[in-house]
């Protein structure tokens, strides 16, 4: 075999090769939802945040994250319960836009009075008042790996409201993401 004779195979194999890669990638790409990339990055950035204040306040305030997160995740299941009865009182009540979510994939109010926005008619939030008070007192009372097991839970919770802001809905919810960042960072503390 000569060297222009392997050459050429190398070649056609490499080209063939590229083909296959972006057959994939185009058949990937493809079914992704458009909005995933915005989540995915929404999430990152919420998980980065929220894990340097947690580690800042553990390290300067003497803060333990366990306490703080789920603080955290109730405040901000709280906000959303509140938004969730302005909108309820009046329709034309909008929700501060913080950018997070860009222009045009901020759709709060759309995701907070959507259908998907309760379980068996209990609103999510309250759902998330109620775990994230619960792991605050689980783990005051030592009991940490009942709080790694309702954390767990939060954090597949949290994973439907982010299908259905993804697919369903086609816009995204700030205060929604950021509840699952906390979810992902309790989840890190706790399972340890």
């Amino acid at each position: 075999m000569t060297v222009r004779t392997l050459s050429r195979r190398i070649r056609e194999q490499e080209i063939q090769r590229q083909i296959r890669y972006n057959r994939v990638r185009k058949a990937v790409y493809g079914r992704t939802p458009e909005l995933l990339p915005d989540y995915c990055r929404m999430l990152f950035g919420s998980t980065i945040g929220l894990a340097i204040g947690a580690w800042l306040l553990q390290r300067f305030a003497h803060l333990d994250p366990r306490y703080v997160l789920p603080s955290i995740g109730f405040v901000y299941s709280a906000q959303a319960a509140s938004y969730k009865l302005k909108l309820a009182r009046g329709p034309d009540f909008k929700v501060p836009n913080c950018g997070c979510a860009g222009g045009a994939n901020d759709r709060t109010e759309a995701v907070l009075l959507s259908r998907h926005s309760t379980i068996l008619g209990i609103p999510n939030v309250a759902v998330g008042i109620a775990l994230y008070a619960a792991v605050v007192v689980l783990v005051h009372q030592h009991h940490v790996r009942y709080a790694a097991t309702l954390a767990i839970v939060g954090l597949l919770g949290s994973a439907y409201p982010g299908y259905v802001m993804i697919v369903k809905i086609g816009g995204l919810c700030s205060t929604c993401v950021n509840i699952a960042a906390v979810n992902v960072l309790l989840v890190v503390h706790l399972v340890r």
